[in-house]
This record gives structure tokens, sequence and C-alpha cells, in this order.
């Protein structure tokens, strides 16, 4: 799970990129105003004084250090100021914040809020699709979750290629961020198709984020399993399924080392007929990092 802490911090960081703007400081129209229905200098005052009082308003919020009071303050700020072109920047500060004072729950609700006004948002998608397949791996509604994770993830892949680079970072930053975020959509899609059942799919997606993630958990322990599960089942997933007990192992998951451990040796005690060659093949995964050339010729069917 630290490396999902650790994409979430990146992509927090990201949604704070200078790119974020007040919307009250975007440029303003310069055309002349019509002649008919010019407002008057009293009107004119007073809009001005709003837009002043808004700004500050938005400062004030901003330069609020407890992230919990800062994403109160924009709160407050959106309830007041509910038209404001600011509202979408002072949403991604309420994404942030919640993500500073580590409340996940509230990074994904708001994080939601945003998609709904900001649907394209790239590094937020991410973000909220990163804290729903947590809380599926958790246990929480996988079926449901795994859903929007896929939207998620299949929305970002076919935007992705048109993303054009943020600024505030140099190039590459940019290809490290393009290529995490590819990662992540891609992982998405496979959970996605994991929890829908989809096994194919999901193999074939998790083969990609496990050549760049090959000591990942869950995405091993899930390739496994997707490669098994599929029609014709895939004999790799033994191998898969193999690093991913030596992960628990290594992690002293002991709960987890059991239950991989049933379901990998019953499966291949089911494709073969017995269980020889299992244990080789768990003890020459630890320091394997992908399954050998001649590994299905060592595995032959019942």
């Amino acid at each position: 799970m630290k490396k999902a802490t650790a994409i979430a911090a990146v992509l927090l960081a990201a949604v704070l990129s200078s790119s974020i703007t007040q919307g009250q400081d975007q440029k303003k129209d310069t055309k002349p105003a019509p002649a008919i229905g010019t407002p008057s200098p009293a009107k004119t005052a007073a809009e001005s004084a709003s837009e002043i009082a808004e700004k500050a308003a938005y400062k004030k919020a901003a330069e609020t250090k407890d992230p919990k009071q800062r994403a109160a303050a924009f709160e407050a700020f959106i309830g007041k100021y509910p038209d404001s072109k600011g509202k979408i920047s002072a949403l991604q500060q309420i994404v942030a914040a919640h993500g500073e004072a580590g409340d996940h729950a509230k990074v994904e609700e708001a994080g939601e809020r945003l998609l709904g006004l900001d649907p394209d948002n790239i590094r937020v998608m991410a973000l909220v699709a990163v804290q729903k397949r947590n809380r599926a791996y958790r246990g929480e509604d996988t079926e449901l979750l795994g859903r929007r994770v896929r939207e998620l993830g299949e929305k970002g892949l076919a935007l992705l290629p048109a993303w054009l680079k943020p600024t505030g970072i140099d190039d590459n930053q940019f290809q490290r961020l393009r290529a995490e975020l590819s990662t992540i959509f891609t992982d998405s899609v496979a959970f996605g198709a994991f929890a829908a059942k989809d096994y194919k799919t999901a193999r074939d997606n998790y083969l990609k984020t496990f050549s760049q993630h090959p000591d990942n958990f869950f995405e091993t322990y899930y390739l496994g399993v997707a490669s098994l599960e599929m029609t014709p089942l895939d004999p790799k997933g033994f191998w898969y399924v193999a690093k991913a007990l030596n992960i628990a192992s290594t992690l002293k998951n002991t709960k987890a080392v059991a239950a991989i451990l049933a379901y990998g040796k019953g499966r291949y005690e089911a494709f073969k007929g017995n269980d020889d060659g299992w244990d080789q093949i768990v003890a020459a995964a630890v320091k394997q990092k992908q399954p050998p050339g001649d590994f299905l010729a060592n595995i032959k069917k019942k």
C-alpha cells in the first residue's frame, strides 16, 4: 500500500500546480460596453466591490495554514459564491487540503465533485480512481467501485495522448507524470475488468502494469488470479500467484499467505492432477522478475 500512498501524494501535489489560477484573475473581455444598457456608475462600483470581496475571501482561504480549516474555508467560499469563476480552483484547493490532512474519503468525495465541473481533469481522474480502487482492496463494494474505476481508466487512457504539458513542470517531469498516469489508468481498467469477472481483459492490462511494478502485491496477485480464472486459463498464472505469495510472505501478511497458498496450490493440483513442482515454482519465483522462458514447457496438464 506504500506505493498507492506515494502515487496519491504525487497527484495531490500536481493538483495544485501553477496551472491552477483563481478564476477571477482570468483575462477579462476587453470589448467596449454596448451603448444600450450600460450600467450606472453606482452599479459598476457595487460590482467591483463584490469582486474585491470575493478575491479577498479566496485569498484568506488559501492562506489558512491548517489543511482541515483551509478545506472548510474554501467550502464556505463556494457556499457564499456558488457562481464564482474560481469555483473549480476552490475545489482543487479542497481536494489538496483533504489530501494534506490524510482524509482519503473526503479527497475522493471532493474529487468527484470537481470532476462534475471539470470532467476531463486527468490528474484528478487518476486520483479518484486510486482512492476508489484502494477502498475496493479493503473489501468495500468491489463491483460498484470497479465500474467507476474502469470508467475513469478508460476515459483517462483515451484523453492522455492529447494531454498537453501543464505549466510549472519541465519535459522530464511531464514524461514521468504521463507514464505514471498511464500506469494508473491501465491498472484501473484491469481492476474494473477483474471486478466484472472479465478476466481476459484484466489479465491483458495487468500484464502491462506488472512489467513496470513487478513487486506490487495487488497487481501481481490479481494478475495471477485473472490468468487462472480466464477461459482457457493461462498457466503462467501459477507463477504470478507464487510471486504474490512470496511478496505477502515478505510483508509478513500471514492471512494473505495462507489464502494465496490455498488458492494457488489448489488450482495447480486441479490443473495438473498433483502438486509436483509447486514448491519449486514458489521457491524459484523469489528471485525471478518474470516467468522463465521454459515455464509453460515444464507444466503439463493431467
